[in-house]
């Protein structure tokens, strides 16, 4: 009967690591994220997104930049990037009509957004906003 619970324990444990797995973390890096994972990332906390397209030059310049600010925010905010040219339901949804677009959730519930390149002071700036917000 031990053996059984243990087993039991062990897997649910194994579940409870893969579904916080899908999740964007907060460990100073970007996650590149699908319109079929999207809304899981955003669902909690602050996470910021980065949509852009391989083709866009601002964003190619964006990118070093944002990963620069997920490098100093790591432990508060997730980032996230997604591909327009890949995810057009999830472009549309978000009325993304312009890139590079910053767009800042909370709690799944978009809270601001930004277009063309920023710079790293202004991304942190703006989610240090947002976490000071309740």
């Amino acid at each position: 009967m031990k053996q059984k619970a243990f087993i039991l324990t062990i897997i649910l444990s194994l579940f409870m690591a893969i579904d916080n797995m899908v999740y964007a973390d907060k460990g100073g890096k970007v996650k590149e994220v699908t319109e079929k994972s999207f809304e899981k990332n955003i669902s909690k906390g602050v996470v910021i997104v980065d949509f852009w397209a391989t083709w866009c030059r601002p964003c190619l310049m964006q990118a070093p930049i944002f990963e620069e600010a997920a490098k100093e925010m790591k432990g508060k905010v997730a980032f996230l990037k997604i591909d327009v040219d890949k995810a057009k339901n999830i472009a549309a949804k978000y009325r993304i009509s312009s890139i590079p677009t910053l767009i800042v959730f909370k709690d799944g519930k978009e809270v601001t957004r930004t277009m063309g390149t920023q710079q790293k002071e202004n991304i942190i700036a703006v989610l240090n906003k947002v976490l000071e917000t309740k």
